[in-house]
């Protein structure tokens, strides 16, 4: 996978960013061995100090305790120096920071798009299929951001999660607690079905149907009628309070399950189809406020992160590999709170956030 790497002038950028990051990291290791060197003496010229007293009976007792008091003194101090000067800051990642192009104003018109969620691409076509939630609708637009037409039916109050497949549209509806599958020419509801929860994450594999249900980390699976047949109780490794994880997004690969949650010491887990635990990825505290994920081909991860105003982008190791967005808010080309993405069969990345001039976006990914 390539960012904008392959536009020279950037290539050349980072080159810079990666080399200044080398000869400031040579200059911080020459600095630990220094200071460490000075260090080291001194707590050994202060332990000789402290022997020769314990050797000298004419010593009392107090300055006895003077000395241990001053190693105590050099022991904290060592501990804040390598806390400040073992701060290693990680190497640069390329950064693709400006869209190609930039549709669908904020509002309620009918190429408008007020609070977006979900964002699906449909695999035949290549349109964009936005869920526009606070205008309970579905936005279909082509793949260079023109609107073509509008999905609505007066029984879907609030569009959350969409799936768009190869004969049809899934709609998930978090307030009626429905899913609804409708027939992506006609705009058709051929079935609906009730839920006993609240729907976090959609995915179709294999003509099953799989919801996440939000307030627990366990998947329900639908057939072809949106029949429940089973259900997938997902078992994390680690002593967290499942009660306050939810599951907000789901992907279904052929060996494995990833899951994106919250309130959980990890952003992305996979797992297999018995529910076990099989990798943990991409901690909080890298992407702290997160909705919505996608994997493309070479099954990296990419997270649309609402507080870093950017999508990025992981290995399927969780290691950091690019950035998606300028990250500066209020800037005329940045992205504002990202929620949905998806990527098209060009190869590039489509995004939806909260901007109020315009709220789809599209990037050079490959």
């Amino acid at each position: 996978m390539a960012t904008n790497l392959s536009d020279q002038t950037d290539r050349d950028k980072y080159i810079q960013q990666i080399e200044m990051y080398k000869k400031e990291l040579t200059e911080k290791f020459i600095k630990i061995r220094k200071e460490t060197t000075n260090i080291e003496n001194q707590a050994i010229e202060q332990l000789d100090k402290i022997l020769s007293d314990l050797k000298d009976p004419q010593k009392p007792d107090y300055h006895l305790q003077e000395q241990e008091i001053m190693l105590s003194w050099h022991e904290q101090e060592f501990k804040q120096f390598l806390t400040s000067i073992c701060t290693i800051e990680p190497c640069p990642i390329p950064v693709t920071p400006n869209p190609v192009w930039t549709s669908a104003k904020r509002g309620s018109e009918n190429d408008n798009i007020f609070r977006p969620h979900g964002l699906s691409i449909d695999p035949e076509t290549n349109e964009i299929y936005i869920a526009d939630c606070y205008n309970s609708r579905v936005q279909v637009f082509t793949n260079e951001g023109i609107h073509r037409r509008i999905i609505k039916h007066p029984e879907i109050l609030n569009v959350h999660r969409i799936l768009c497949t190869h004969q049809h549209l899934y709609v998930t509806d978090p307030i009626n607690k429905h899913v609804y599958k409708l027939n992506k020419h006609t705009d058709e509801v051929l079935y609906s079905e009730e839920l006993e929860f609240t729907p976090g994450g959609l995915d179709v594999f294999n003509n099953t149907t799989y919801i996440s249900d939000f307030k627990t980390i366990s998947l329900y699976l639908y057939d072809d009628e949106l029949y429940k047949n089973s259900t997938i109780e997902l078992k994390l490794m680690t002593n967290e309070n499942e009660e306050e994880i939810r599951l907000l997004d789901i992907k279904i690969l052929e060996d494995s399950i990833f899951t994106l949650l919250e309130n959980s010491f990890y952003n992305i887990h996979t797992f297999d189809y018995d529910g076990n635990v099989l990798a943990c990825l991409i901690p909080t505290a890298m992407v702290s406020k997160t909705f919505y994920f996608c994997i493309d081909n070479w099954e990296n991860i990419l997270l649309s992160s609402w507080d870093d105003n950017q999508v990025l982008v992981f290995t399927n190791k969780g290691k950091p590999i690019s950035r998606i967005g300028n990250g500066v808010k209020g800037e005329k080309n940045s992205l504002v709170h990202p929620r949905g993405i998806g990527l098209l069969n060009t190869g590039a990345l489509v995004v939806c956030d909260n901007k109020d001039s315009t709220c789809l976006h599209s990037y050079v990914y490959i």
